[in-house]
């Protein structure tokens, strides 16, 4: 076992990308670990309309949060000297800090008006919760991506970890003071703070090194970022967060708190790995932007690693959602899992393509980015407006995951142009993976007929794990020998 164990830390130290993307996995998680197992208490203490006030809540603070530094915190991992990084990172802040309070001064007068008109009056209370929770949000974001260029992914896994704590302890013991939305929301919002700490204590950023006199060199240097990367990242934020706030509008809000719900289940493995490579990638392809060969190598092996785990998570949900989410959630739940059935195809890309977006920023391709991002949030508000006018919420999440993963292909075509390879390209080197999976899902089709629910769950799990863990040790053992 010694043995074992040694030869794995030798293998990290000679990888470390894979090491840092191991570390940060770790931390994150513990945290989103804890979040899982308590979803099923959760569950139980609120119901479907409740959750849908919170994921409209959730989805109000993360369209706030995308703009409320500009993307200035962005541009952190690009500066080669350590003293303009520190200074973007104090820049950021201070933005986040005028950006709240003017959310402040605007939000809460008018949050009466604007939830009522989204039929979320019970949240109209909590509305000076956005911009509280901005403020801890935005810092804490800011922190992080100076926390990445420093390679400090083990802090960064800590913090999540927090946070998740702080959230399921205040939300659980809301639920059994029986606050209703109220022990949702303020868990939620609380929560924000958590992980600031750590950050700022392990970020050894001395005031004497803040120097708000560059603060125009830095802003005129990376001015892309606010007029094109915080362009497309409201826009990617709006057709993610979006439909949330037109499900409510078009729907009732148990409907609401269903499908976010399924975003929420499903979301996390794009969370748990997806997000700590992204990360990683992000300062890694940066640093290796003048080497073309080494960063395209780099981009194909992680896009091909990231498809592999994809396919068997999301192709089990795909085959068991129902069921999955009775099971897990309690039987008032199952609706839930029949949208996630629908989801589940276009997360599977976005598992695979959000990670390396990053690529996009590296390429000073963030104009291009931009238009991408106009047709996501296009597409996904007509995808839910098709729904509500043909009064069916199933068709509308089928529509919004069928645009969403015409899009995701589109987007990884043009991400792995960028990094000098090709979908065509890829694709061969990964034909072998991609014949095994069109039967192993003939396979399974044919076998969910004639199998009792368990006993096919179990079989499903058992087949889909062995075929993802078998090509992931063959393209390891590949890499060795390359």
């Amino acid at each position: 076992m010694r043995g074992f164990l040694r030869r794995l830390r030798e293998r990290l130290r000679k990888r470390k990308f894979l090491a840092s993307v191991l570390t940060l996995l770790g931390g994150t998680v513990a945290g989103q670990g804890i979040l899982v197992l308590a979803s099923p208490i959760i569950t139980r203490l609120y119901g479907p309309g409740e959750f849908g006030a919170l994921a409209v809540f959730t989805a109000l603070l993360t369209l706030l949060l995308s703009i409320a530094s500009v993307k200035y915190e962005m541009a952190i991992p690009l500066p080669k000297e350590g003293t303009s990084a520190a200074n973007l990172v104090f820049m950021s802040i201070v933005v986040v800090i005028i950006f709240s309070a003017a959310a402040a001064l605007l939000l809460i007068p008018l949050a009466g008006v604007f939830f009522e008109w989204i039929r979320a009056p019970q949240l109209r209370p909590y509305a000076w919760l956005l911009p509280f929770s901005l403020l801890g949000a935005g810092i804490v974001q800011a922190l992080t991506y100076w926390a990445s260029r420093r390679r400090q992914f083990g802090l960064l896994g800590w913090a999540r970890g927090l946070q998740s704590g702080a959230q399921v302890i205040l939300q659980i013991g809301g639920g059994l003071l029986r606050l209703g939305v109220a022990g949702l929301v303020v868990g939620y919002a609380l929560s924000q703070f958590a992980g600031l700490a750590p950050l700022l204590r392990r970020s050894d950023l001395s005031p004497k090194a803040c120097t708000p006199s560059r603060w125009r060199e830095l802003a005129s240097k990376y001015q892309d970022f606010p007029r094109y990367t915080a362009l497309s990242a409201i826009m990617t934020v709006l057709g993610a967060q979006l439909p949330v706030i037109l499900f409510a509008r078009y729907f009732a809000i148990d409907v609401t708190g269903f499908f976010s719900l399924a975003i929420r289940v499903l979301g996390l493995p794009v969370l748990l790995v997806g997000v700590s490579v992204g990360q990683v990638f992000y300062p890694e392809a940066a640093a290796q932007k003048e080497n073309v060969a080494l960063s395209k190598g780099m981009f194909e092996r992680t896009a091909g690693v990231l498809f592999i785990l994809a396919f068997a998570v999301f192709a089990f949900i795909g085959f068991n959602g129902p069921e999955l989410f009775s099971l897990v959630f309690g039987a008032g739940w199952k609706s839930a899992g029949r949208y996630a059935q629908y989801l589940a195809p276009w997360l599977m890309l976005s598992f695979v393509a959000s990670p390396l977006s990053s690529f996009s920023l590296v390429a000073g391709a963030q104009k291009q980015s931009l238009w991408f991002s106009f047709g996501i949030t296009a597409l996904r508000i007509v995808s839910i407006w098709l729904g509500a006018r043909w009064q069916s919420a199933e068709l509308a999440v089928l529509f919004f995951s069928v645009s969403g993963s015409v899009i995701c292909v589109f987007y990884f075509a043009w991400v792995l142009g960028l990094a000098g390879s090709g979908l065509g390209r890829w694709c061969r080197s990964m034909r072998g993976f991609l014949l095994s999976t069109v039967l192993v899902l003939g396979a399974l089709g044919a076998l969910q007929r004639g199998l009792a629910s368990p006993v096919f769950i179990v079989l499903s799990g058992v087949l889909l794990a062995a075929v993802s863990l078998w090509f992931l040790a063959r393209m390891e053992k590949e890499a060795e020998c390359g």
